[in-house]
């Protein structure tokens, strides 16, 4: 029985299919943080993990799986420093939670139960008491950033609103145009007589427009007209168009109308509206913008938090 790659939870390395029995590890204290010890056998066990994840195989040796390590070691410390401050602030896990997390893992990888949890993690030289201690670190580190971290965190309308003009340009596929229409029909397979006739009448009713008679007038007009039609077309945006329309309406300004020849036939199309999206205009737009302000601020607070905790621990490497 195999558990899968996908886990609906990220557990660290714990769920992975290299077993720690592959690696021969000479083991010594590489790292003390407050006077918890991080051992060689553990980083290199995460490490082994990590690659059979990647694919990557047995580390390599020289300069790039040094400074591999290196980073999993300051990783590694991160994490303790982070585990710590969650005691300090006697962070609690619940049971519940605990087995909620369990049969989560389980469902994810197509296992019914713990019994099938439990073998699938046997199978591959891990425990399930091992799993739930990472479950645990887990669910505590999470409730930790929460209180001290992601709680901290407030985006403004008016940085989202800054941010948005300093990309305006990256959100200009969203614009959209608000269309209403008349058409002079020339049916398929229609003779020349029949096209020229629909293009005179076209011709007709822009003199009309450019004599003062309005859009609207001209739609009264031809709504029922014999072989022809007119009315509102409705919203688009760029892309959703047919070509004959794109090419054309995409260089109009509001209020404009142009004459075109179509598929369908002739048409005077008015342009009745344009506009670009902003987030005040548009909900979507708007949290799209304030997740991505969040996730930033989330990055710095974090990097700057973790920083603090390293200020004020002590912290010996020996690697």
């Amino acid at each position: 029985m195999k558990i899968k790659r996908g886990l609906g939870i990220v557990l660290g390395v714990l769920i992975l299919s290299w077993s720690p029995a592959q690696a021969v590890i000479i083991d010594r204290i590489i790292a003390i943080v407050n006077g918890e010890i991080i051992t060689l056998s553990g980083l290199q066990e995460i490490n082994y993990a990590l690659l059979s994840k990647e694919d990557a195989g047995a580390p390599s040796a020289g300069k790039e799986a040094k400074e591999r390590e290196s980073k999993l070691l300051d990783q590694l410390i991160d994490k303790k420093l982070q585990l710590q401050q969650a005691e300090r602030r006697k962070i609690v896990v619940h049971e519940d939670q605990v087995l909620a997390a369990l049969t989560e893992i389980a469902q994810n990888n197509g296992l019914q139960g713990m019994d099938e949890l439990k073998t699938a993690l046997t199978e591959q030289g891990l425990t399930l008491e091992g799993l739930r201690k990472q479950v645990i670190e887990k669910i505590k580190l999470n409730k930790l950033l929460k209180t001290e971290v992601r709680s901290k965190i407030v985006v403004t309308k008016e940085e989202v609103m800054e941010y948005y003009q300093q990309h305006r340009e990256e959100y200009s596929n969203r614009e959209w145009v608000r269309l209403r229409h008349i058409l002079f029909q020339v049916p398929e397979d229609s003779s020349a007589k029949v096209s020229q006739a629909a293009g005179k009448r076209a011709e007709e009713a822009e003199e009309a427009l450019r004599n003062g008679d309005s859009f609207e007038e001209l739609m009264d007009k031809f709504k029922k007209s014999p072989g022809s039609t007119s009315g509102d077309l409705g919203d688009f945006t760029r892309g959703q168009l047919i070509p004959e329309f794109e090419e054309v309406v995409w260089k109009m300004k509001a209020g404009e109308v142009r004459q075109i020849r179509s598929r369908f036939g002739y048409q005077l199309m008015q342009v009745v509206e344009r506009r670009l999206p902003t987030p005040d205009t548009d909900m979507k737009l708007n949290r799209e913008i304030e997740e991505l302000l969040r996730k930033r601020k989330l990055e710095t607070q974090l990097k700057n938090w973790t920083e603090e905790l390293r200020r004020q621990a002590s912290i010996k490497v020996m690697f």
